[in-house]
């Protein structure tokens, strides 16, 4: 069956990546809400809004520029693991 939205990619690569990884998904609009719940327990996802919303994403960023400064902290963090 062929899946649509946000969702099916996700699950996609939840499948191919299996426990190697802990994937992540970043979204701002309601077709992200099935990318959310199909991360729900088995990720990290996170909305990004100025206002708290009902979601099953896991944590909220305010705006892109507070998206940004997550990244280049994950980024950092990543990279003194490496280290």
């Amino acid at each position: 069956m062929l899946q649509c939205g946000a969702a099916a990619p996700v699950q996609a690569e939840r499948r191919i990546l299996a426990a190697q990884i802990v994937p992540f998904y970043i979204g701002d609009d309601v077709t992200d809400r099935d990318a959310f719940r199909a991360l729900h327990g088995k990720g990290i996802s996170l909305l990004v809004s100025e206002e708290a919303q009902p979601t099953c994403a896991d944590y909220r960023l305010s705006d892109p520029a507070e998206v940004g400064v997550f990244l280049d902290e994950l980024s950092a963090l990543l990279r003194e693991r490496k280290e």
